[in-house]
Protein backbone atom coordinates (compact mmCIF):
# COMPACT_ATOMS: atom_id res chain seq x y z
CA UNK A 1 0.00 0.00 0.00
CA UNK A 2 1.11 3.67 -0.23
CA UNK A 3 3.12 4.75 2.93
CA UNK A 4 1.17 8.19 3.57
CA UNK A 5 3.47 11.16 4.25
CA UNK A 6 3.20 13.36 7.44
CA UNK A 7 3.51 16.80 7.43
CA UNK A 8 1.88 20.34 8.16
CA UNK A 9 -0.82 19.96 5.91
CA UNK A 10 -1.39 23.92 6.05
CA UNK A 11 2.11 24.14 3.73
CA UNK A 12 -0.10 22.73 0.75
CA UNK A 13 -0.14 25.63 -1.77
CA UNK A 14 1.91 28.17 0.36
CA UNK A 15 3.66 30.95 -0.92
CA UNK A 16 7.04 32.45 -1.07
CA UNK A 17 6.11 35.40 1.43
CA UNK A 18 4.37 32.74 4.32
CA UNK A 19 7.37 29.94 4.05
CA UNK A 20 9.17 31.94 6.74
CA UNK A 21 6.46 30.77 9.01
CA UNK A 22 5.91 27.55 8.11
CA UNK A 23 8.57 25.86 10.48
CA UNK A 24 6.72 27.73 13.77
CA UNK A 25 2.95 26.64 12.23
CA UNK A 26 4.40 23.23 11.77
CA UNK A 27 5.89 22.70 15.48
CA UNK A 28 2.68 24.54 17.33
CA UNK A 29 0.29 22.01 15.31
CA UNK A 30 2.86 18.54 16.00
CA UNK A 31 2.85 19.99 19.08
CA UNK A 32 -1.20 20.08 19.52
CA UNK A 33 -1.45 17.47 17.30
CA UNK A 34 0.60 15.37 20.33
CA UNK A 35 -1.60 16.39 22.86
CA UNK A 36 -4.69 15.49 21.42
CA UNK A 37 -3.37 12.06 21.06
CA UNK A 38 -1.75 11.35 23.98
CA UNK A 39 -4.99 12.51 25.72
CA UNK A 40 -7.29 10.23 23.74
CA UNK A 41 -4.92 7.10 23.84
CA UNK A 42 -3.71 7.53 27.93
CA UNK A 43 -7.23 7.09 28.70
CA UNK A 44 -7.18 3.40 26.55
CA UNK A 45 -3.97 2.58 28.79
CA UNK A 46 -5.86 3.60 31.96
CA UNK A 47 -8.89 1.46 30.34
CA UNK A 48 -6.32 -1.64 30.31
CA UNK A 49 -4.94 -1.18 33.76
CA UNK A 50 -8.59 -1.30 35.31
CA UNK A 51 -9.67 -4.02 33.08
CA UNK A 52 -6.38 -5.85 33.92
CA UNK A 53 -7.08 -6.12 38.08
CA UNK A 54 -10.48 -6.93 37.73
CA UNK A 55 -10.31 -9.77 35.89
CA UNK A 56 -6.78 -11.16 36.05
CA UNK A 57 -5.82 -10.03 39.24
CA UNK A 58 -3.63 -13.31 40.13
CA UNK A 59 -2.53 -14.39 37.24
CA UNK A 60 -1.57 -10.93 35.94
CA UNK A 61 -0.16 -8.38 38.46
CA UNK A 62 -1.28 -7.06 42.36
CA UNK A 63 -2.96 -4.02 42.73
CA UNK A 64 -0.10 -1.98 44.15
CA UNK A 65 2.07 -3.19 40.82
CA UNK A 66 -1.02 -1.81 38.55
CA UNK A 67 -1.16 1.19 40.56
CA UNK A 68 2.42 2.09 39.60
CA UNK A 69 2.08 1.12 35.79
CA UNK A 70 -1.11 3.84 36.36
CA UNK A 71 1.67 6.10 37.57
CA UNK A 72 -0.39 6.45 40.91
CA UNK A 73 -3.81 7.19 39.19
CA UNK A 74 -5.23 3.56 39.21
CA UNK A 75 -8.47 3.72 41.11
CA UNK A 76 -10.00 0.34 42.13
CA UNK A 77 -13.38 2.51 42.86
CA UNK A 78 -14.21 3.05 39.58
CA UNK A 79 -13.95 -1.17 38.45
CA UNK A 80 -16.78 -3.13 39.01
CA UNK A 81 -15.68 -6.71 39.53
CA UNK A 82 -19.09 -7.91 39.52
CA UNK A 83 -20.12 -6.68 36.11
CA UNK A 84 -17.03 -8.25 34.53
CA UNK A 85 -18.61 -11.56 35.67
CA UNK A 86 -22.28 -10.89 34.51
CA UNK A 87 -22.68 -8.46 32.39
CA UNK A 88 -19.74 -8.40 30.26
CA UNK A 89 -18.87 -12.54 30.98
CA UNK A 90 -18.89 -13.62 27.69
CA UNK A 91 -16.35 -10.83 26.19
CA UNK A 92 -14.23 -11.26 29.57
CA UNK A 93 -13.99 -14.68 28.88
CA UNK A 94 -13.03 -14.56 25.43
CA UNK A 95 -10.23 -12.15 26.27
CA UNK A 96 -9.03 -14.05 29.24
CA UNK A 97 -9.08 -17.25 26.70
CA UNK A 98 -6.87 -15.10 24.02
CA UNK A 99 -3.58 -14.71 24.25
CA UNK A 100 -3.55 -11.60 21.54
CA UNK A 101 -6.50 -10.03 24.13
CA UNK A 102 -4.20 -10.81 27.31
CA UNK A 103 -1.26 -9.54 25.92
CA UNK A 104 -2.41 -6.65 24.40
CA UNK A 105 -3.85 -5.65 27.73
CA UNK A 106 -1.31 -5.63 29.43
CA UNK A 107 1.04 -4.25 27.06
CA UNK A 108 -1.19 -1.36 27.06
CA UNK A 109 -1.43 -1.04 30.80
CA UNK A 110 2.91 -0.75 30.96
CA UNK A 111 2.68 2.50 28.32
CA UNK A 112 1.66 4.38 31.33
CA UNK A 113 0.07 6.35 28.41
CA UNK A 114 2.35 7.07 26.18
CA UNK A 115 1.31 7.32 22.96
CA UNK A 116 4.06 5.62 20.44
CA UNK A 117 3.84 2.68 23.05
CA UNK A 118 0.22 2.40 23.16
CA UNK A 119 -0.04 2.62 19.56
CA UNK A 120 2.66 -0.27 19.09
CA UNK A 121 0.50 -2.62 21.17
CA UNK A 122 -2.43 -2.11 19.64
CA UNK A 123 -0.45 -2.79 15.88
CA UNK A 124 1.33 -6.02 17.78
CA UNK A 125 -1.86 -7.39 19.75
CA UNK A 126 -5.20 -5.81 18.27
CA UNK A 127 -7.87 -7.98 17.44
CA UNK A 128 -11.53 -8.15 17.45
CA UNK A 129 -11.80 -9.77 21.21
CA UNK A 130 -10.08 -6.94 23.01
CA UNK A 131 -12.39 -4.61 20.81
CA UNK A 132 -15.72 -6.18 21.57
CA UNK A 133 -14.26 -6.01 25.69
CA UNK A 134 -13.40 -2.51 25.45
CA UNK A 135 -16.84 -2.16 23.89
CA UNK A 136 -18.12 -4.23 26.52
CA UNK A 137 -16.52 -3.09 29.65
CA UNK A 138 -16.55 0.87 28.65
CA UNK A 139 -19.24 1.79 26.63
CA UNK A 140 -21.96 -0.69 26.95
CA UNK A 141 -22.05 -1.40 31.01
CA UNK A 142 -19.84 0.97 32.38
CA UNK A 143 -17.69 -2.10 34.29
CA UNK A 144 -14.88 0.53 33.97
CA UNK A 145 -16.89 3.84 35.03
CA UNK A 146 -13.91 6.47 33.56
CA UNK A 147 -16.51 8.37 31.00
CA UNK A 148 -16.33 12.11 31.36
CA UNK A 149 -17.93 13.35 28.07
CA UNK A 150 -21.69 13.04 26.73
CA UNK A 151 -22.09 10.46 23.70
CA UNK A 152 -23.06 11.34 20.47
CA UNK A 153 -22.54 14.06 18.33
CA UNK A 154 -21.88 17.65 18.81
CA UNK A 155 -24.96 19.55 18.79
CA UNK A 156 -24.81 22.60 16.21
CA UNK A 157 -24.24 25.29 18.74
CA UNK A 158 -21.35 23.55 20.24
CA UNK A 159 -19.48 22.58 17.18
CA UNK A 160 -16.40 24.16 17.10
CA UNK A 161 -15.33 26.61 14.51
CA UNK A 162 -13.06 25.62 11.32
CA UNK A 163 -9.00 27.26 11.35
CA UNK A 164 -10.23 28.38 7.73
CA UNK A 165 -13.69 29.17 6.30
CA UNK A 166 -15.26 25.96 4.87
CA UNK A 167 -15.01 24.86 0.77
CA UNK A 168 -17.86 26.98 -1.05
CA UNK A 169 -17.92 25.12 -4.35
CA UNK A 170 -18.01 21.67 -2.10
CA UNK A 171 -20.54 18.85 -3.69
CA UNK A 172 -21.28 16.06 -1.16
CA UNK A 173 -21.20 13.06 -4.81
CA UNK A 174 -17.36 14.22 -5.42
CA UNK A 175 -16.51 12.35 -2.13
CA UNK A 176 -18.18 9.07 -3.36
CA UNK A 177 -15.37 6.19 -4.09
CA UNK A 178 -11.94 5.74 -3.29
CA UNK A 179 -10.01 8.22 -1.48
CA UNK A 180 -5.88 8.25 -0.24
CA UNK A 181 -4.71 10.37 2.79
CA UNK A 182 -1.50 11.13 1.60
CA UNK A 183 -0.49 14.26 4.27
CA UNK A 184 -1.04 14.01 7.75
CA UNK A 185 -1.43 16.89 10.78
CA UNK A 186 -0.25 14.46 13.56
CA UNK A 187 2.44 12.05 12.80
CA UNK A 188 1.20 9.23 15.37
CA UNK A 189 -2.66 9.31 14.51
CA UNK A 190 -2.82 10.77 10.66
CA UNK A 191 -0.40 8.68 9.61
CA UNK A 192 -0.31 5.16 9.36
CA UNK A 193 0.36 3.53 6.42
CA UNK A 194 -1.44 2.09 3.51
CA UNK A 195 -4.37 4.35 4.63
CA UNK A 196 -7.56 3.58 2.20
CA UNK A 197 -10.74 5.57 2.84
CA UNK A 198 -13.33 4.27 0.54
CA UNK A 199 -17.14 6.21 0.31
CA UNK A 200 -20.43 5.33 -0.56
CA UNK A 201 -24.19 6.83 -1.00
CA UNK A 202 -22.89 10.29 -0.89
CA UNK A 203 -24.51 11.52 -3.90
CA UNK A 204 -27.90 12.37 -1.63
CA UNK A 205 -25.71 14.96 0.47
CA UNK A 206 -27.33 17.09 3.49
CA UNK A 207 -30.87 16.30 2.04
CA UNK A 208 -30.29 12.50 2.59
CA UNK A 209 -31.98 10.93 4.77
CA UNK A 210 -29.80 7.91 6.00
CA UNK A 211 -26.22 8.55 6.21
CA UNK A 212 -23.11 8.00 3.88
CA UNK A 213 -20.79 5.22 5.01
CA UNK A 214 -16.48 5.16 5.20
CA UNK A 215 -14.89 2.00 4.20
CA UNK A 216 -11.07 2.96 6.80
CA UNK A 217 -8.31 0.98 5.59
CA UNK A 218 -5.54 1.00 6.89
CA UNK A 219 -1.98 -0.54 8.31
CA UNK A 220 0.47 -0.57 11.06
CA UNK A 221 3.73 -2.11 11.76
CA UNK A 222 4.05 -5.11 14.22
CA UNK A 223 7.19 -5.88 15.96
CA UNK A 224 7.70 -9.06 18.23
CA UNK A 225 10.67 -9.84 19.93
CA UNK A 226 12.39 -12.13 17.95
CA UNK A 227 10.72 -11.80 15.15
CA UNK A 228 10.56 -10.23 11.45
CA UNK A 229 8.51 -7.07 11.54
CA UNK A 230 4.80 -7.33 9.76
CA UNK A 231 2.14 -4.88 8.26
CA UNK A 232 -0.80 -6.05 10.16
CA UNK A 233 -3.90 -5.02 8.30
CA UNK A 234 -7.20 -2.77 9.83
CA UNK A 235 -10.36 -1.94 8.37
CA UNK A 236 -13.32 -0.45 10.70
CA UNK A 237 -16.32 1.70 9.22
CA UNK A 238 -17.71 4.82 9.74
CA UNK A 239 -21.37 6.99 9.33
CA UNK A 240 -21.19 10.12 7.73
CA UNK A 241 -24.41 12.70 8.00
CA UNK A 242 -23.80 15.68 5.72
CA UNK A 243 -24.99 18.83 7.18
CA UNK A 244 -27.82 21.60 5.37
CA UNK A 245 -26.47 24.90 5.27
CA UNK A 246 -28.87 26.32 7.96
CA UNK A 247 -29.56 23.67 10.64
CA UNK A 248 -31.58 23.62 14.09
CA UNK A 249 -29.72 24.32 17.03
CA UNK A 250 -30.68 22.93 20.61
CA UNK A 251 -33.05 25.57 21.66
CA UNK A 252 -35.06 25.11 18.01
CA UNK A 253 -33.80 28.38 16.28
CA UNK A 254 -32.07 28.19 13.24
CA UNK A 255 -27.98 28.55 12.09
CA UNK A 256 -25.41 28.39 9.75
CA UNK A 257 -23.60 25.22 9.98
CA UNK A 258 -20.05 25.22 10.97
CA UNK A 259 -19.05 22.04 9.89
CA UNK A 260 -19.69 19.58 6.42
CA UNK A 261 -20.49 16.26 7.63
CA UNK A 262 -20.55 14.40 11.12
CA UNK A 263 -19.26 10.76 11.35
CA UNK A 264 -19.60 8.34 14.23
CA UNK A 265 -17.17 5.40 14.17
CA UNK A 266 -15.33 3.00 16.51
CA UNK A 267 -11.50 2.64 16.78
CA UNK A 268 -9.56 0.29 19.33
CA UNK A 269 -12.63 -1.08 20.31
CA UNK A 270 -13.74 2.44 21.68
CA UNK A 271 -16.91 4.93 20.12
CA UNK A 272 -15.59 8.30 18.29
CA UNK A 273 -17.85 11.28 16.91
CA UNK A 274 -16.51 13.63 14.85
CA UNK A 275 -17.10 16.73 12.98
CA UNK A 276 -15.30 17.30 9.58
CA UNK A 277 -14.82 20.25 8.00
CA UNK A 278 -14.14 20.52 4.28
CA UNK A 279 -11.50 23.61 3.99
CA UNK A 280 -9.50 23.03 0.56
CA UNK A 281 -10.08 21.22 -2.55
CA UNK A 282 -9.34 21.01 -5.74
CA UNK A 283 -9.99 23.87 -8.80
CA UNK A 284 -11.68 22.46 -12.06
CA UNK A 285 -8.38 22.03 -13.98
CA UNK A 286 -6.67 20.24 -11.25
CA UNK A 287 -5.99 16.90 -10.11
CA UNK A 288 -9.09 15.75 -7.33
CA UNK A 289 -8.16 16.52 -3.43
CA UNK A 290 -9.61 17.51 -0.47
CA UNK A 291 -8.52 19.23 2.56
CA UNK A 292 -10.05 17.91 5.53
CA UNK A 293 -9.87 19.27 9.28
CA UNK A 294 -11.90 17.59 12.01
CA UNK A 295 -12.61 17.82 15.54
CA UNK A 296 -13.87 14.71 17.40
CA UNK A 297 -14.46 12.92 21.00
CA UNK A 298 -14.39 9.81 22.42
CA UNK A 299 -16.51 8.99 26.02
CA UNK A 300 -12.61 9.97 27.68
CA UNK A 301 -11.97 13.13 26.16
CA UNK A 302 -11.68 15.49 22.96
CA UNK A 303 -8.73 15.93 19.71
CA UNK A 304 -8.69 17.39 16.66
CA UNK A 305 -6.53 16.60 13.09
CA UNK A 306 -6.49 17.19 9.95
CA UNK A 307 -5.67 15.35 6.42
CA UNK A 308 -5.33 15.40 2.76
CA UNK A 309 -7.03 13.30 0.19
CA UNK A 310 -6.23 12.36 -3.19
CA UNK A 311 -7.29 9.74 -5.76
CA UNK A 312 -3.95 8.32 -6.06
CA UNK A 313 -1.66 6.75 -3.15
CA UNK A 314 0.66 10.38 -3.42
CA UNK A 315 -0.70 14.04 -4.00
CA UNK A 316 -0.37 15.03 -7.70
CA UNK A 317 2.40 17.70 -7.89
CA UNK A 318 -0.02 19.64 -10.25
CA UNK A 319 -2.38 19.40 -7.32
CA UNK A 320 0.94 20.99 -4.79
CA UNK A 321 0.28 25.30 -6.26
CA UNK A 322 -3.18 25.73 -5.40
CA UNK A 323 -4.09 28.22 -3.06
CA UNK A 324 -7.55 26.84 -2.25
Amino acid sequence: GNGGFCGWVGGVGETTSSRGERGERRAAADAEGRRSLSSWLASVSSIAVFAASAFMPSSAFAENELAAMADGKFNPDLVSSECFATSCRAPTKACFEDSGCKKGLMCTARCLGDSACITGCFARFGNDVLNEGLKCWIEDYKCINIAIMEPGNDAPEEVPAPPLALATSFSTASMEGEWYKVLGWNRQYDCFDCQKNTFHDTAGGSSATQPATVDVDFSMISKKSGREAQSNEFRMHEKLLFDQEFVSSSAGGKMKSRRTAHTEGRMFGLTFWENWYVIGENKPNEPEFKFIYYTGKTLQNTYNGAFVYARQPELPREAMNSGD
